[in-house]
């Protein structure tokens, strides 16, 4: 009991500081502490659904559908890459759904293509809690205080939870951009030579026609289903490289920096310049 409790409060203090980090950034029109605390709660609540699976597939191992597929591969690298490219979908799904019931809950404050990022985020946030606190028992029963759970830890801690943050983050920017066109995306004769420097790059946005006077909602919902995949792929990619050590088991430690650099990199080339954007095209709430 004392271990969890342990455990719970480090978790916590990891979580604080990602939601510390991702609130200080959020420098216009910051979100209220009711809607951070609601999409942490949401975070949250969006893996419940994976832990009664699991709970499930233990207590009946006879419809342990993975088990089946197991045998079925006879390889156990072909199984784990299909195992992690569910885990992607699905562990994206929930998140992605915890998101749109939070924006339609906070339509009112969600008025920013930022907001996106940062809703996704505090839901990445909440669902790694509760997902590390479940690794972090099991490794403290398996590893005791030791160097091993303290490596976990650390990768889990500030590796995985960043992770999961610029997954959710990374459909939320999506979802926002379809959401707010073309009211970020009017012309401007004091921004024209912005958006010409800092025009918003969408990754294969030129598949996706356009009406002439704003976007057509299957084109909207095109750009939404985007971003998904782009988070499932993320998600996909990241899990096989630092759980099946496709680099060698030494590699499992730079993950860490290799997520903090990816974060640092995407915020100064996409979301930072996107705040030259924000403040012209989306009015603040009064």
């Amino acid at each position: 009991m004392l271990g969890f409790l342990a455990i719970f409060i480090l978790t916590g203090f990891s979580a604080a500081a990602w939601l510390v980090f991702y609130r200080y950034i959020d420098v216009v029109d910051q979100e209220s502490e009711q809607t951070a605390l609601k999409a942490l709660v949401f975070g949250c609540v969006s893996i419940v659904p994976l832990i009664l699976l699991e709970q499930f597939f233990l207590r009946f191992p006879e419809y342990n559908v993975f088990e089946m597929v197991r045998s079925a591969l006879g390889n156990d690298q072909n199984f784990y890459v299909v195992f992690y490219a569910f885990v992607a979908f699905l562990e994206e799904a929930l998140k992605a759904l915890a998101f749109i019931v939070l924006v339609w809950l906070s339509r009112k404050e969600f008025n920013q293509v930022i907001d996106g990022l940062i809703y996704g985020a505090m839901i990445g946030i909440g669902f790694a809690f509760i997902e590390n606190i479940d690794f972090f028992v099991e490794a403290l029963a398996n590893y005791e205080w030791t160097a091993n759970f303290l490596a976990i830890f650390n990768i889990r801690s500030f590796g995985t939870m960043l992770a999961h943050t610029l997954f959710t983050g990374m459909f939320g920017l999506y979802f926002a951009y379809a959401y707010f066109y073309p009211a970020i995306d009017q012309p401007s004769a004091s921004s024209t030579k912005i958006k010409k420097k800092r025009r918003l790059k969408v990754l294969f946005g030129l598949l996706l026609p356009k009406a002439k006077e704003g976007r057509a909602w299957w084109s909207r919902v095109g750009l939404i289903l985007l971003g998904y995949l782009i988070a499932v792929l993320l998600h996909f990619l990241f899990n096989v490289f630092i759980k099946m050590e496709i680099f060698g088991s030494g590699f499992s430690l730079m993950v860490v920096p290799l997520v903090v650099g990816a974060a640092i990199y995407l915020w100064g080339k996409c979301f930072t310049p996107l705040y030259l954007r924000i403040i012209e095209f989306v009015p603040a709430k009064k």
